[in-house]
């Protein structure tokens, strides 16, 4: 039986390396003074008190392999479930017949998902080479394989069509943050639609924004400091992952620090301030 803990998840973006410059990233570029390999490891068994799940990003998590065996294995000590964010091209560049080396890699690992929009297919060279991928990540390992499809155009027949192609486990339907989009309600029906016919899963944003039947000024709060954290890579412990340092709940000097959380008052958002609208 899973216990339940404060938090669905705790978000760790441990770097902002990446492979790939995609435009619609919320992620600074700016080079900071990043925590060490070995503070993550160190933190994990902290989080255990506060959450089930560590939903790992970047950057570009593939680039540190070793790191993410090694973490992974932390994790499982902990009993905790490890979703990590990717663009999926370090699988891409690995030969056919090392399909051990992704086993071995990844024998800890909970779920991958693959975050897909139109700069990223482009980079891929299609979308029969991500199909492939996942796949072969079907195949050889035990995590389940999902994508996280940044909705950039509102062409809900497109984004069906892709999904039904790809065939992932999961899909998690993203809303475009920081960049002026369309009104969403809108197209409430199409994700209805989508929602029967697939395991298909939205970000908070959109949810609040469907359910409620209005942009802003929720009746109820979003999970900003409440069901989720985010922890970057210098340590800034902040309300969601799109939150600036500037507005961080804690700096962690230490893993241990995790819990002066417990003494944060109670904070929450009934409306983003990150949504952009046309």
């Amino acid at each position: 039986m899973v216990e339940n803990k404060k938090y669905k998840v705790i978000a760790i973006h441990f770097t902002r390396k990446c492979n790939l410059s995609c435009p619609f990233c919320y992620r600074d570029k700016e080079k900071v003074n990043e925590k060490d390999f070995d503070f993550w490891y160190d933190l994990i068994p902290y989080l255990r008190g506060y959450t089930n799940q560590i939903a790992l990003g970047g950057g570009e998590p593939f680039m540190f392999p070793e790191f993410i065996k090694n973490l992974s294995d932390v994790c499982k000590e902990n009993k905790m479930f490890l979703n990590i964010t990717t663009n999926g091209l370090f699988f891409k560049d690995i030969p056919k017949r090392e399909d051990k080396r992704i086993k071995d890699l990844l024998r800890n690992v909970n779920m991958v998902s693959i975050s897909i929009d139109e700069y990223k297919i482009t980079k891929w060279g299609g979308l029969g080479e991500i199909k492939e991928v996942i796949k072969r990540l079907k195949r050889v390992t035990n995590c389940e394989v999902g994508i996280n499809y940044l909705n950039t155009d509102m062409d809900f027949r497109k984004i069906d069509r892709t999904i039904n192609y790809l065939n992932p486990n999961r899909i998690f339907l993203l809303t475009l943050k920081n960049v002026p989009i369309p009104n969403i309600l809108k197209y409430k029906a199409y994700y209805m639609i989508l929602g029967k016919k697939y395991n298909l899963f939205v970000d908070d944003l959109t949810n609040k924004i469907l359910s409620e039947g209005k942009l802003r000024g929720w009746k109820s709060p979003c999970h900003y400091c409440r069901e989720m954290l985010s922890i970057d890579e210098q340590g800034y412990v902040l309300g969601c992952s799109f939150d600036s340092p500037k507005n961080a709940l804690l700096k962690l000097e230490n893993p241990k620090d995790i819990k002066m959380i417990d003494r944060k008052n109670k904070c929450e958002r009934r409306s983003c301030p990150y949504l952009k609208l046309k």
